[in-house]
């Protein structure tokens, strides 16, 4: 499977970031819950109307949220991103003044 530089690097910055914010000491086993927010900056032809709008543009959704599974995995939160049995996502451009982002919410169930 090809994955491209843009993938590898979001990949392992995932995975630097969920090391950071979560300290554990053991990898997670059970079932698991993910939401995921995606907010990307807004192009300047869309500056006319406040508030965020969705994003039908590339890349897709699912390939965004496998980046994320995949930099979860890395981290080794989890075993296996297979653990996810319920997901949540959002694929937004921002509103006027608001950064790109992403929110990751992950709860064991």
């Amino acid at each position: 499977t090809y994955y491209s530089k843009k993938y590898k690097r979001a990949r392992i910055d995932y995975a630097t970031q969920i090391t950071n914010q979560i300290q554990r000491d053991a990898i997670v086993i059970g079932p698991i819950e993910l939401s995921v927010l995606f907010v990307h900056r807004r192009p300047k032809s869309m500056r006319k109307n406040p508030g965020r709008i969705p994003k039908t543009t590339r890349p897709d959704l699912d390939n965004l949220v496998k980046t994320v599974l995949d930099g979860i995995t890395a981290s080794k939160y989890w075993k296996d991103d297979s653990q996810v049995v319920s997901l949540h996502a959002l694929d937004f451009y921002g509103d006027l003044n608001e950064d790109p982002h992403v929110l990751i919410e992950i709860n064991e169930i």
